[in-house]
């Protein structure tokens, strides 16, 4: 008799051990928490929650500088490689969001470097829904392809009007 409750407790450690994996590696779900009060309809996120998006119109993104609500730019991502997500693909220029960290790139595909990064960095803010200094919060930067610049190629930038902040 005593033979057949050792293998039932193993059988019950099993599924405890399981449905313990289950809920903390292999659950995406559950990580959304709605926020209440005077900020509205605003989800907070994990960062490498990148397969359950938020439906909510605004959301809020912590960084080591505070956090910041931003528009739902998972709304408008139109692809996904692993972790970093491709919010915004134009001719000159492209915005994705890594979620591993919970970075923004602007990537300059095509010059005059000046001119095109000045742009991207408006639809940036304008995207998020944010000033330049809610901005300068979040972790973002910006780089140029090898082929618009070679000197300015292979390197991270701090947004334009964030680069005083920046020591």
């Amino acid at each position: 008799m005593s033979k057949y409750i050792y293998i039932v407790i193993i059988i019950v450690a099993v599924g405890i051990v399981g449905g313990l994996l289950y809920v903390f590696v292999f659950n995406k779900g559950g990580t959304q928490v709605s926020s209440g009060g005077d900020t509205g309809n605003v989800s907070r996120i994990h960062p490498a929650d990148a397969t359950n998006f938020p439906k909510t119109e605004k959301i809020v993104l912590g960084t080591s500088r505070g956090s910041v609500q931003v528009n739902n730019f998972y709304k408008l991502v139109s692809d996904q490689e692993e972790d970093t997500l491709l919010i915004k693909k134009a001719n000159e220029y492209l915005i994705s969001y890594d979620t591993t960290d919970s970075s923004f790139w602007i990537f300059v595909t095509a010059g005059p470097v000046n001119s095109v990064q000045g742009k991207a960095a408006k639809d940036f803010l304008a995207i998020l829904g944010i000033s330049s200094k809610e901005a300068c919060s979040l972790n973002a930067s910006w780089g140029v392809s090898l082929g618009v610049d070679q000197n300015l190629a292979g390197k991270s930038y701090p947004l334009s009007f964030c680069a005083q902040s920046v020591q």
